[in-house]
């Protein structure tokens, strides 16, 4: 990846705890080519995700619920081709790809 980017924001009183988090990845190759032309990347990569955690009342116990991609960003794929030898470089969106969103509640018991 030519640039990462990771920032994260918590927050924490008695019982309770959240988190949210940003991740960014830019220009990633993903694939390397026998030829300029077939050698492909994806453009900035972007993620956000998200935990909070609450302890309950009953001794030992806890509840979580978990995001991640909560935005469902996508993902595009590039490849830089010229139309003749002459010519500049012209970036070619070749695929677009949803990562898909994931949420996980869980029920904790901590003894």
């Amino acid at each position: 990846a030519k640039d990462i980017l990771n920032v994260s924001l918590g927050f924490d009183y008695k019982g309770f705890s959240s988190r949210m988090s940003f991740n960014m990845r830019g220009n990633v190759l993903t694939n390397i080519g026998s030829r300029p032309e077939e050698t492909s990347y994806t453009g900035n990569i972007y993620r956000w995700d998200l935990a909070v955690n609450q302890e309950l009342p009953i001794e030992g116990f806890s509840v979580t619920l978990t995001g991640i991609n909560i935005f469902h960003n996508s993902v595009k794929t590039y490849q830089d081709f010229k139309l003749s030898a002459d010519a500049p470089v012209t970036s070619n969106l070749v695929n677009v790809y949803y990562a898909p969103t994931i949420w996980q509640l869980a029920l904790r018991y901590n003894y």
